[in-house]
């Protein structure tokens, strides 16, 4: 019998012959993701076996309880009109890259994604044109266009009117979106919601949300932690729509809308110069995130308080910082009067220490996010995961992304 040899090669088909169907699963899900697709060209056995989503799910659970070093994924355009041509790479948190990840065969370089968020190997992007939702699993190139949304259209503002939701239910593990729609008047109460759920694989269903007297500003970017998603809103009138500003929280678990107080300081202050992420572990709020301004502050919540923990300066600016993070090294888009090329930097809070990472996109173009590898979609139709501005499922640059 041969040896299992390293763990960047697959074992044999002798070796597997031999052995129980349960140790091959556990000897697979140790296996890198790329070791694992080699696998599947194995034979019939092994590829039903991964491609099952008993697999799929235990691959991500032994993925989540034994932790790797983290990744960073790196999305980026060329921002000249009509082209949008998006480029996905995978780096590692000291930066040297790993591997770019080839979308092309899904997307046209004519259309231009916005992002929602990633989570567990899955990107979430949304169309602006179509409003189209879409999850993508760019290292296995995969993606699902979610069903279209069952709010009467007659309800909506104007198309795009509405804030999304991307998060993961621990308990079904599941991968769930929420969309919040406002009335025609934007500053109306209660909204519209419904959500998706990737384990249903229904059409969206409509959420309990009579109870929410809060309005979420359609720029407001989510980020998903501790089971919960986090948007910032506001509390107000008609004529004064903008009074007070809240949190507003939805478990994905128990599928219920919350909300939550911020530092008295930032409770009046403009909406647009606050942004909710995660940084160091915890719940944050960055004030003057993205104006370019010279300084901007970090809030953090702990023990069910608010806390100032840092103040930043810089004397060119910033065009933004990245998150979330779960250290205290950010990314940083310093911003030097009249570039129209961003240099992206890591930037410690603590030692505020700024490492420029050799990275220089066009200016608003980089999205960054802590990444971590999967199978999820793997066992998706393939009328379903590849149908969008995609090739047969069958074609090689599709099914090969093992190579």
């Amino acid at each position: 019998m041969n040896s299992l040899g390293s763990l960047n090669s697959p074992p044999n088909f002798t070796m597997f012959e031999c052995l129980p169907d349960a140790i091959v699963r556990e000897i697979l899900l140790r296996l890198p993701l790329k070791s694992i697709g080699k696998c599947m060209s194995v034979c019939k056995s092994l590829n039903t076996m991964i491609k099952s989503p008993t697999f799929i799910s235990s691959h991500l659970k032994h993925s989540l309880l034994n932790p790797s070093l983290p990744l960073f994924l790196l999305r980026d355009f060329y921002p000249s009109y009509p082209s949008y041509k998006q480029n996905y790479s995978l780096w590692s948190s000291s930066f040297p890259k790993i591997a770019n990840l080839e979308c092309s065969f899904w997307v046209p370089d004519s259309k231009f994604l916005g992002f929602v968020g990633a989570l567990n190997g899955i990107v979430c992007l949304f169309d602006y044109d179509t409003d189209d939702i879409i999850l993508l699993n760019p290292s296995i190139r995969r993606h699902l266009q979610l069903p279209k949304s069952i709010v009467p259209e007659s309800f909506l503002l104007h198309p795009g009117c509405y804030v999304l939701g991307f998060g993961f239910d621990s308990k079904k593990n599941d991968f769930k979106v929420v969309r919040i729609y406002h009335p025609t008047s934007v500053f109306m109460i209660p909204p519209k919601v419904e959500l998706y759920s990737l384990n249903e694989g229904h059409p969206w269903r409509v959420i309990d949300a009579s109870y929410i007297d809060l309005s979420i500003d359609y720029c407001s970017q989510q980020v998903f932690f501790h089971g919960n998603v986090y948007w910032l809103a506001s509390q107000g009138t008609q004529s004064a729509p903008f009074q007070s500003n809240y949190i507003l929280m939805f478990d994905m678990v128990e599928e219920k809308f919350n909300r939550m107080e911020l530092p008295n300081e930032l409770v009046t202050v403009s909406i647009r110069n606050l942004v909710v992420t995660m940084i160091e572990g915890c719940l944050s709020l960055i004030e003057n995130p993205s104006l370019e301004k010279t300084n901007c502050c970090i809030w953090m919540r702990k023990e069910e308080s608010w806390t100032k923990m840092y103040n930043i300066y810089l004397e060119e600016g910033f065009q933004k910082l990245l998150g979330p993070s779960p250290t205290s090294e950010v990314l940083a888009l310093p911003c030097p009067y009249g570039e129209t090329v961003m240099s992206l930097h890591s930037f410690d809070l603590k030692s505020k220490e700024m490492r420029d990472l050799g990275i220089s996109r066009a200016r608003k173009s980089l999205y960054a996010s802590y990444f971590r590898e999967s199978l999820v979609l793997l066992d998706q139709e393939s009328n379903t995961a590849t149908s969008f501005w995609s090739q047969d499922d069958e074609s090689p640059e599709v099914e090969r992304w093992w190579t």
